[in-house]
């Protein structure tokens, strides 16, 4: 988890950072942003055991956001690559988890949140800085909270070219995925204008901030998927925001010096539930006790050599990651 002492350390971009390609300030923001040190009540992690609500079930193909624990209201993911988005609602204020591919996605988001008469998000946290996690967040008109490598990489992200022929460009270099730039297209048609909203607070293992009934803490445990990898714990109601770090690179490759580590940090939280960026429904602790055993079984069969009768689909994705895994070792 970290040292909690270290959890309290975080820093305000420099002020020239407003001014870079792509970034965008309202006053509005500013005056936001200057007011939040104030409000957020950011500490060390605390470790807090509470009684959690019965598991919520919720249909794989349900695409409106819902009311999965006390605090928490989830927009499951969609297409064409939208991940999940959350908000984690206290007695003073609201938290967004993850900022939405587009200012469309979030801003669906942000109308159905008002629709149950939560309080707009006075911030929002990220997990990683992939374009669909990130591109949305500049909608919202709040204060960013990103892990330090997080926050280089969205300025990295703001200062570049996002127009078709861009796009190509870097395909043809296979700097991207034919399904990457399929993605952005369809999520944001050309000709496209990316504002990508830069870091307001800058954290490097984790924080916690204090919601009113609400505690999110945030922990930085990278990854296959992203070394920026981040995760929010909500108490009292025991869940897990994952964003995307569960998943393979973006080659597909899962290496158990990565894998086992996170996955064992990410058991360690205690959570009940789990949101991840791309998975239609919540997943349950035995669930993810269950993967995680899957996990090991399809990484000793391919360091040692060994088939596994009948796999089932995630043993055998889990198979082909690690395989990939070994190779580019």
């Amino acid at each position: 988890m970290g040292d909690p002492s270290r959890c309290r350390c975080y820093e305000l971009p420099d002020e020239d950072r407003h001014e870079r390609p792509g970034i965008t300030r309202s006053r509005a923001h500013q005056r936001l942003f200057q007011q939040f040190e104030h409000s957020a009540g950011l500490a060390g992690a605390s470790s807090l055991v509470h009684t959690c609500p019965a598991i919520v079930t919720i249909p794989d193909a349900m695409t409106r956001l819902t009311r999965i624990t006390e605090h928490v209201y989830w927009l499951p993911p969609g297409q064409p690559d939208r991940p999940s988005l959350c908000a984690v609602v206290g007695g003073r204020r609201t938290l967004m988890l993850d900022g939405g591919s587009s200012r469309a996605h979030t801003k669906e988001f942000l109308r159905a949140l008002a629709a149950e008469g939560a309080a707009r998000p006075f911030a929002v946290v990220y997990t990683h800085s992939h374009w669909d996690h990130v591109f949305g967040g500049i909608e919202v008109d709040a204060p960013i909270v990103a892990q330090a490598s997080t926050a280089e990489r969205l300025v990295a992200l703001a200062a570049m070219d996002w127009s078709d022929e861009a796009l190509d460009l870097r395909l043809a270099a296979g700097e991207v995925s034919p399904g990457h730039v399929a993605n952005v297209r369809e999520e944001l048609p050309a000709p496209r204008i990316v504002e990508v909203a830069p870091a307001d607070v800058i954290f490097h293992d984790g924080l916690s901030i204090e919601l009113g009934g609400a505690t999110v803490s945030v922990r930085h445990l990278g990854g296959d998927h992203s070394a920026e990898s981040s995760v929010m714990y909500v108490e009292p109601d025991q869940l897990l925001f994952l964003g995307d770090c569960t998943y393979p690179s973006p080659l597909g490759a899962l290496t158990p010096e990565r894998a086992f580590p996170l996955h064992e940090a990410i058991l360690a939280f205690g959570a009940e539930r789990y949101v991840e960026g791309h998975h239609p429904s919540i997943v349950s602790r035995h669930e993810m006790e269950q993967l995680v055993e899957k996990m090991r079984l399809a990484e000793r069969s391919v360091v040692e050599g060994l088939t596994i009768t009948a796999p089932d689909e995630d043993t055998a994705n889990f198979v082909e990651a690690f395989t990939a895994g070994h190779s580019s070792a």
